[in-house]
């Protein structure tokens, strides 16, 4: 009798002992996870830029401001600045470079874009897309709906015209500016002018990445308000695009 009350201790402290081993393995586990999941989240959120925003006319502004501004930003900044908090909340890490390129010297706006885009890429290899911001400034006879469109809110916001480098390898800043395009128009029907190809246009002499310019809204006919409603609709559609690149 004495001796099966051994046994049968000896069974129990076995088990006892596994268990032990079971949870600490368990816990050691779980411990494990959650620290890699720290990791990732801490790895998320020290993610690289990849958007860069830059613009050639910088002094830009909207009705009922003066065309340009005489010293410093013009209003396409904020306009910039509107798109940069956007993406950065739905978390797209951007670059809003505010560099002046059209003041003293208007022709040499582009050249010196030119040289601030390739410094940008320069110092951020791991840039994905480029955008130019502009506000247009489109002949009077067009009617206000050329530019303009009514939300299903009832705001009003400025259409959007993109414009890509003839120069394009391989179409990519076509492509990204087609995604983009056809996006805002599923999403409001007319908010994009469509695409067009020019000359005249910042590009990437090094790398092929998308660099696209944006013509949001016309001076006449659109306010500040209207281009910045129209920058948190495209922050959406450039969000999409990523999430079909990746």
């Amino acid at each position: 009798m004495k001796k099966k009350n051994i046994v049968k201790l000896g069974f129990t402290f076995l088990m006892f002992c596994l268990f032990i081993i079971i949870s600490t393995s368990c816990l050691s586990s779980i411990s494990e996870n959650l620290t890699k999941t720290n990791n990732d989240q801490k790895d998320l959120s020290s993610e690289e830029p990849i958007v860069g925003i830059v613009y050639t006319l910088t002094s830009q502004n909207y009705h009922p401001k003066q065309p340009f501004a005489e010293e410093g930003l013009g209003e396409i900044t904020q306009v910039g600045i509107c798109l940069e908090n956007k993406l950065i909340s739905q978390n797209i890490k951007t670059i809003n470079d505010l560099t002046i390129h059209d003041q003293p010297v208007f022709s040499q706006a582009y050249s010196k874009a030119q040289t601030t885009v390739d410094k940008l890429l320069k110092a951020n290899p791991q840039l994905k897309l480029i955008i130019d911001l502009h506000r247009d400034a489109v002949p009077e006879d067009k009617p206000l709906d050329y530019t303009t469109i009514k939300l299903a809110s009832g705001d009003s916001a400025a259409k959007v015209l993109f414009a890509v480098n003839q120069s394009d390898q391989n179409n990519v800043s076509l492509n990204a500016a087609q995604f983009i395009s056809d996006y805002l128009n599923q999403s409001v029907p007319g908010l994009s002018r469509g695409i067009k190809i020019i000359d005249k246009n910042l590009a990437s002499s090094t790398k092929k990445i998308p660099i696209i310019t944006l013509y949001i809204g016309d001076y006449e006919r659109n306010s500040l308000a209207e281009a910045e409603k129209t920058a948190e609709i495209l922050a959406e559609a450039i969000s999409s695009y990523f999430s079909i690149e990746k």
